[in-house]
């Protein structure tokens, strides 16, 4: 009867992998290790599930994962594939950005600058570093020249976490991520941004700031 159906269902062994938490503003490689960690399948496989047939990446990302794996916390049943669980997590950024109301053929650009802005704001004033970004692309004659001068988009190039700031090597770089020397937004989002962002990039905070100070929890 119904009490061993609840029986059954709280039986751990009946349960699917446990909520796996995927935070805001992680790189795919961070993702794969936690979703690994999770679901007990090897990080290899989620990096061989990019280039399967099966993985249902829009058009507009151009074959680049970064940025489309929305961060939520995943409940996926037993047996569930890595290119299934990717393909979850793309469902929900498309559903996210459509409920933001975006246009698909901003998709792209809009998780782009929801990931600086993520990279760059953690939870203060999305909406104000959204405008800043805008205000830096559309002023190519301001102080900085249509470059967004973003230190998140350098440390996606060199994948390290935990530096403040960035060096002048590391600003030095070529990458087309480093918008110390790019004009424009980089080619693609540089980590997953949570819906937050995604409504900040959307509508940006109305202003003409060029710059903002980040405050860390000591003042």
């Amino acid at each position: 009867g119904r009490a061993d159906a609840f029986d059954r269902l709280i039986d751990p062994k009946n349960r699917v992998a446990k909520g796996i938490t995927i935070p805001e503003g992680l790189w795919r490689s961070e993702i794969y290790t936690r979703l690994s960690k999770g679901t007990g399948i090897p990080v290899a496989d989620y990096e061989k599930a990019e280039k399967s047939s099966d993985l249902k990446l829009p058009d507009e990302a151009e074959g680049d994962l970064e940025g489309w794996l929305f961060p939520s916390t995943y409940e996926f049943e037993k047996g569930t594939s890595a290119v299934e669980q990717l393909n979850q997590m793309i469902t929900m950024t498309t559903d996210q950005l459509t409920e933001a109301g975006v246009a698909r053929k901003d998709w792209e650009r809009t998780l782009t600058v929801a990931s600086i802005v993520e990279g760059e704001s953690g939870a203060a004033d999305r909406g104000k570093v959204a405008r800043v970004i805008e205000n830096r692309l559309e002023d190519v004659d301001g102080p900085t020249v249509g470059m967004l001068n973003m230190d998140s988009t350098v440390h996606y190039v060199f994948q390290e976490r935990g530096k403040a700031g960035t060096t002048d090597e590391m600003r030095n770089s070529d990458s087309p991520y480093n918008t110390y020397k790019v004009k424009g937004l980089p080619p693609g989002p540089i980590n997953s941004p949570g819906l937050e962002a995604l409504k900040a990039a959307a509508k940006p905070a109305p202003g003409d700031w060029l710059y903002f100070v980040t405050i860390d929890k000591n003042g």
